[in-house]
């Protein structure tokens, strides 16, 4: 998948982590005793990572990176 499509994806998935916030957080909360503001955040700093891996998804450049025993990788 191209970069600024895997990014396009990524910030999908962040903006429904963002949009459902409150019931997964209700989950959090039921299955693992978590206080529900503290899942909540949890949840938004997900997507907020999640936003940043697709940016810098985009800054991919196809730079080789020399490796040991004559295998490569990218």
């Amino acid at each position: 998948m191209a970069p600024f499509d895997r990014a396009q994806t990524l910030r999908q998935a962040a903006a429904l982590l963002r949009e459902r916030a409150d019931l997964i957080a209700a989950v959090l909360t039921m299955e693992q005793g978590k206080p529900l503001l503290q899942a909540r955040n949890e949840i938004l700093g997900s997507a907020d990572v999640i936003d940043w891996f697709a940016e810098e998804g985009k800054r991919c450049f196809g730079q080789v990176i020399p490796a040991a025993r004559d295998r490569r990788t990218y």
